[in-house]
């Protein structure tokens, strides 16, 4: 993660979500293009949302995002969320590292205790990797997410932070 909120890079998040998801409809987008800058200026400016933007340090191109979101300070646990949009980046071990960066930020500067997040169980890359970043599953919730008429299960998962390290 490298100067994630550097002001010139703002601007062109919306294009980039926007390429990711192949959105073609050009009458819609406009719209969806003022409301994805709407979303990261909320997120930007949100006390319980941390969004990063992921950038490729070789040639400073925006590749993904990952948040914290929602933040529970109270209880010191956060949901952490993830995308590497460009395709040309994955199987790279960027959302390994970049998400072992975050859970460090949520641990030693956030001071939380409890990092956790959801996946569905087909996404066996994803899986793999936070599994080796040590999450452990806490849950599994059936059919909670529709995509295309099609129903998947959540898998839960969570890392504690560990007060021997």
């Amino acid at each position: 993660m490298d100067k994630p909120n550097k002001d010139s890079r703002k601007d062109n998040r919306a294009e980039d979500y926007l390429n990711w998801f192949s959105i073609s409809n050009h009458n819609g987008w406009l719209v969806f293009k003022r409301e994805l800058k709407k979303y990261i200026e909320q997120k930007s400016n949100k006390d319980n949302c941390k969004f990063f933007g992921i950038f490729d340090i070789n040639n400073d191109k925006h590749i993904g995002n990952i948040k914290l979101e929602p933040i529970d300070y109270n209880e010191k646990r956060a949901k952490l969320g993830i995308l590497i949009g460009e395709k040309d980046y994955w199987n790279r071990g960027i959302g390994t590292e970049t998400t072992q960066l975050l859970v460090n930020y949520a641990f030693n500067i956030l001071n939380l205790t409890c990092v956790y997040l959801g996946v569905i169980p087909e996404n066996k890359i994803a899986v793999r990797m936070y599994e080796k970043i040590k999450f452990k599953v806490k849950e599994i919730n059936h059919e909670v997410f529709d995509h295309n008429g099609v129903k998947y299960d959540e898998v839960v998962m969570e890392l504690k932070r560990r007060e021997d390290l």
